[in-house]
């Protein structure tokens, strides 16, 4: 076959380009007459084909790829339809092991962990690394006398779900490092330890976390921003603990949070009402804290509460207006072992009694008021003293009452008297300033119309030589008269 010169430049072209620029003769070489021409025809048709498939085939590949891996994850984290436990010796025997942790896999015996073991110190980074450790569902380490947890200690624990870390003697400030990859963790327990502090951002790679639990501990400090990330938490206990502080802001990062327990703290001058981020707050728990006081404002911000639990503080007032109209969904207000004075209590269950609230009873004094514990002052015996008494006691119709009875009424009858006092001073303080302000303003008037500084601005803003004289003034006209 002659070879065909071409006179294009070495450049890329479509096969319809390349025999459009042939010659009849050529083309009849090339392809072979009509069928080379019908092949023409048809080339861009070929091509359109081709580019297509091409566009499709890239995206059948990247949908592959994303339904691959969703699949994959799926199958690694897979939950099993019983809960079978696994128990290990040491954590030798636990790195040795050879049987999966995943129900998808054969030999299965289980995706929760456990150790028979007494005591270990500290958990080291990459302590629990194993064959298909990633797919393990639950870890407990509960009682295991462990006082140190190192950052990367659970990273390899992917598929996590549940950890229990409570009744140990955990000291370590905990970083955010310590549950990193813990992404699919719901419940973290931390209960019955020696932590004393939480960290910002302590627990901000579990991003579902439903579950946390850090009762019993020594702390004392919540820095703002410790519960960053938390928006799927539901439950959260800070009981029994020596926490004096609560940030405004410390929980707008848990909006769904539905249980908040506080008891045992040392809350006595905290400022519940102020707290932000709690509109599905529904049980709320601040037992035990020396309050002496609870009036929900204006911006209180969790309406949906239905059980508040305000016993065992310092509590001898309660303003139920505020506290129908902010908390229309209370059913359960528990108001046992506070100091109140029996016609006080009488009055708040009086006037909660139109909204359907109960009030649970501890009955275990006889002066009381729905089975809630109350002291009457209504008068003494002028016989003997109430130096001995010790309890409030009835008898012959005569009202006797304890000492630190007596003292509590007698210190909220000034400190209402005090408060009704500064209230007045404040009152006469403001109407006083004010007074005095109006003076001022009335002197300085009458300076400057009796030393008539008023005309002589106008005449210089007049700009004029002309001598400016008041009508009003009988002593200008006299001296115009000289």
């Amino acid at each position: 076959m002659a070879e065909i010169a071409t006179n294009f430049p070495p450049q890329t072209y479509s096969s319809s380009f390349f025999l459009n620029s042939l010659t009849d003769e050529e083309k009849n070489v090339v392809g072979g007459g009509s069928d080379g021409t019908k092949r023409s025809d048809n080339t861009p048709l070929l091509d359109c084909f081709i580019s297509t498939m091409t566009r499709w085939a890239v995206f059948v590949i990247i949908v592959s790829i994303v339904c691959t891996h969703h699949v994959t994850e799926a199958m690694e984290c897979a939950i099993p339809h019983e809960q079978k436990t696994r128990f290990f010796d040491t954590i030798e025997h636990y790195q040795g092991n050879k049987i999966p942790f995943s129900p998808l896999r054969g030999n299965w015996e289980g995706s929760n962990v456990e150790f028979t073991f007494n005591s270990i110190d500290k958990l080291s980074k990459n302590n629990f690394i194993s064959e298909d450790s990633h797919s393990i569902i639950s870890l407990k380490l509960s009682g295991k006398q462990i006082k140190e947890v190192h950052e990367g200690a659970f990273i390899s624990l992917t598929c996590l779900r549940q950890l229990h870390l409570d009744h140990n003697n955990i000291t370590t400030k905990l970083t955010r490092n310590v549950f990193q990859n813990l992404e699919k963790l719901e419940v973290l327990d931390l209960s019955s330890n020696r932590i004393e502090i939480l960290k910002d951002l302590t627990f901000s790679d579990l991003l579902n976390l439903q579950t946390l639990n850090l009762s019993n501990n020594r702390i004392k400090t919540v820095e703002v921003l410790a519960f960053t990330n938390l928006t799927r938490l539901e439950y959260l206990n800070l009981g029994r603990n020596f926490i004096r502080t609560v940030f405004d802001e410390l929980f707008e990062p848990v909006p769904n949070l539905g249980t908040l327990i506080l008891s045992w703290n040392k809350l006595w001058d905290a400022s519940p009402e102020k707290w932000h981020g709690l509109g599905k707050l529904q049980h709320l728990e601040l037992a035990g804290n020396s309050l002496n006081r609870f009036d929900p404002s204006y911006n209180f911000s969790f309406f949906a509460v239905k059980s508040l639990n305000l016993s065992f503080n310092s509590l001898s007032m309660l303003n139920t207006v505020a506290i129908r109209r902010h908390l229309p969904q209370l059913e359960v207000l528990d108001l046992n072992n506070n100091p109140w004075f029996c016609n006080d209590l009488e009055a708040i269950i009086r006037d909660l009694n139109d909204s359907k609230v109960k009030f649970p009873s501890m009955n275990f004094s006889t002066v009381s008021v729905h089975g809630i514990a109350c002291s009457e002052v209504s008068r003494f015996s002028s016989v003997g003293t109430t130096e001995g008494v010790t309890a409030t006691t009835v008898k012959n119709n005569v009202t006797w009452v304890s000492k630190d009875e007596l003292e509590r009424y007698v210190e909220r009858k000034i400190k209402h008297s005090n408060e009704g006092l500064n209230n007045s001073i404040q009152s006469l303080r403001a109407f006083a300033i004010f007074a005095f302000a109006l003076l001022c303003v009335f002197i300085v008037f009458e300076i400057l119309y009796r030393t008539n500084i008023c005309g002589v601005i106008i005449s210089k803003l007049k700009g004029g030589n002309e001598l400016y004289v008041d009508d009003n003034n009988i002593e200008n006209f006299r001296l115009l008269h000289r």
